[in-house]
């Protein structure tokens, strides 16, 4: 309904996520499969394309400064944790992410557009290199390969945001390079 009264100079933006896919490799003309709670973002994508005006963003990973240190302090306890070593993700920061959405409002871009990160990685890699950063041991930090019922592996092609995920670590962090 919000569609529907939005006038035809109204541009709609609307940020989706790479979950719209099940499994594999996708480019913008791929149709979804989603599974899960993800089934009703794709029918909202559908609702938004019905607007001429509209640019659909979906997203990797977005790697949160917030989950990012409860990780760091995890891995200082230097107690035993699990790691999920399963799903497989391009990590992006959200500045990498408002920058991009700007340049794309900025030439008018329309249709569907994925991106994601440059680096492919799990939780557990990234537990690892927060371990590396600090110089702390990592006989710790375990690797769950327990069976998972979301997809194991999506990769959008398209848009690929440089950020190197040791580098937003350490930004993250507030550590030296």
């Amino acid at each position: 309904q919000v569609v529907k009264k939005c006038s035809s100079e109204t541009h709609i933006i609307y940020l989706s996520t790479d979950k719209v896919f099940n499994h594999g490799t996708y480019n913008f003309e791929a149709i979804p499969n989603p599974i899960n709670k993800y089934k009703d973002k794709y029918e909202e994508e559908k609702i938004i394309q019905t607007h001429e005006k509209h640019l659909i963003i979906r997203l990797s990973y977005i790697l949160e400064k917030d989950v990012i240190l409860q990780m760091a302090k995890e891995v200082k306890t230097k107690k035993k944790i699990i790691y999920d070593n399963k799903i497989q993700l391009y990590p992006m920061s959200m500045t990498d992410v408002s920058d991009l959405i700007n340049t794309l409002i900025d030439i008018d871009a329309r249709g569907i557009v994925h991106v994601r990160g440059i680096d492919r990685t799990t939780l557990y890699h990234i537990a690892l290199q927060i371990a590396s950063i600090y110089k702390i041991t990592i006989n710790h930090i375990e690797s769950s390969l327990n069976e998972i019922k979301e997809p194991a592996h999506i990769k959008l092609l398209g848009i690929v945001l440089p950020t190197r995920t040791r580098q937003m670590l350490i930004e993250f962090l507030g550590m030296k390079k």
